[in-house]
């Protein structure tokens, strides 16, 4: 039975791998990260003003952060809400290509129909 999804990870080499990081995260970056969580409630009270001034941006950070992100759901549909069949649509997009080409005098020789 094939396994499906990623491969399985290559395990570290001994000594020196490249994906290793002894030192963990520089110390600089904790240091950022503390001083902006120190600022939390400033930046909280800013962006509670820009939403009150009618900041639709600010707006949509506020939702983001405290609900999360909307996923968008698009489907595709073909005549009558049948599944759209790609080959039916790439046959259809080489056809009005090689009709194009034949309009315009070029043999279209450089592109064969799939199939044929």
């Amino acid at each position: 039975m094939k396994r499906k999804g990623k491969p399985p990870a290559k395990p570290f080499k001994k000594g020196h791998d490249p994906r290793r990081n002894p030192g963990g995260r520089p110390k600089e970056e904790r240091e950022v990260v503390l001083a902006l969580r120190e600022k939390g409630d400033l930046f909280v009270r800013k962006l509670l003003e820009l939403i009150e001034d009618g900041n639709v941006r600010a707006l949509e950070l506020a939702m983001d952060r405290a609900y999360g992100k909307s996923q968008d759901r698009v489907t595709l549909a073909g005549d009558e809400s049948a599944p759209i069949n790609i080959t039916t649509v790439r046959d259809t997009l080489l056809a009005r290509l090689l009709a194009a080409r034949k309009s315009r005098g070029d043999s279209g020789s450089a592109v064969e129909p799939v199939g044929g």
